[in-house]
């Protein structure tokens, strides 16, 4: 950049790409995890797999993947693991145990699953 293009940028004031106005909280919830910003968990969602287990064999760390519609969750002889429908991927595993403690996709499930609750589905 150039000193032009720099006096230029520092003169302009930051604008927030969340439109605040006249806009439901949830809305701007939601807007926030879509831009991968977060501000806290959404906890309606808790997913069943896990909810039937006994606290003993769930995970023992705050698990993202455990509020969101997207994670399916499934037993095998040994392990608990969670797959990601987002990422594709595996999430976690009992046999590797690093949390996911922020992710975007976690919001827009949580609207999708809300949203087909509120139509009584």
């Amino acid at each position: 950049m150039n000193a032009k293009t720099t006096e230029a940028h520092a003169s302009v004031e930051p604008i927030s790409i969340i439109p605040t106005d006249d806009v439901e909280p949830e809305y701007i919830g939601f807007r926030k995890a879509t831009l991968g910003i977060p501000d806290k968990v959404n906890k309606d969602y808790f997913d069943p797999v896990v909810l039937s287990l006994a606290e003993t064999d769930r995970p023992q760390v705050q698990l993202i993947c455990q509020h969101c519609p997207g994670a399916c969750f499934f037993t095998t002889h040994n392990a608990l693991k969670c797959f990601c429908k987002h990422m594709n991927t595996l999430s976690w595993t009992t046999s590797e145990p690093i949390p996911i403690t922020r992710c975007t996709a976690q919001g827009v499930f949580v609207a999708q699953w809300a949203a087909k609750q509120a139509e009584g589905g």
